[in-house]
């Protein structure tokens, strides 16, 4: 029994230590992808396997026809693409406006939390919009925003960064006036 225990914290140890070097590399990649302007996919660290199944080199996207359609203009200054979820990350604790195609609208199972998403399968990487539901007024429920999907979007709102070890930008949305459709 002890020595399955310490097989166990042995492996466990073995598995922190990996993906926090793996972490703090593709941390640093990202950083100095940003600074020098050439910033393309969020870093995954490489310990995590399920979370790096998900993502999708940006030219596999291209090629599959699952990106971003482009916007009718460029965005205007102080507007983040929904692809740009490192950028956004860097600016948590301040409101920000992301434009993207929504894609998906999903709730919680337990229903205090809507999610507005710019990809249609959830991905731990990407910017989403998130709404608590209590005392919400009938124009935030999941039936009301559905008319939006597959249509450009921007919401604005505070940039929470979620989880600790696989972060990703939450977009606090505080009213139906923080969504608004591009036309």
């Amino acid at each position: 029994m002890i020595a399955g225990l310490a097989v166990l914290v042995a492996a466990a140890a073995w598995w922190l230590f990996q993906y926090q070097v793996s972490h703090k590399a593709a941390t640093a990649a990202a950083a100095e992808a940003l600074a020098t302007g050439t910033a393309a996919d969020p870093p995954v660290p490489a310990a995590n396997t399920r979370l790096a199944q998900n993502v999708v080199p940006a030219a596999a996207v291209a090629d599959t026809g699952q990106q971003q359609p482009p916007a009718a203009n460029p965005l205007p200054d102080g507007v983040f693409g929904s692809g740009e979820s490192v950028r956004i990350m860097q600016q948590e604790g301040k409101k920000v406006t992301v434009e993207g195609v929504l894609k998906n609208i999903r709730v919680t199972d337990s229903g205090k939390t809507l999610y507005l998403e710019f990809v249609e399968t959830s991905s731990a990487l990407e910017v989403r919009g998130r709404f608590v539901t209590k005392n919400a007024p009938d124009d935030m429920s999941e039936e009301a925003i559905k008319p939006l999907l597959g249509k450009r979007v921007r919401i604005t709102g505070v940039v929470k960064i979620m989880h600790k070890l696989n972060r990703w930008p939450e977009v606090l949305l505080k009213n139906r006036q923080a969504i608004e459709e591009v036309r």
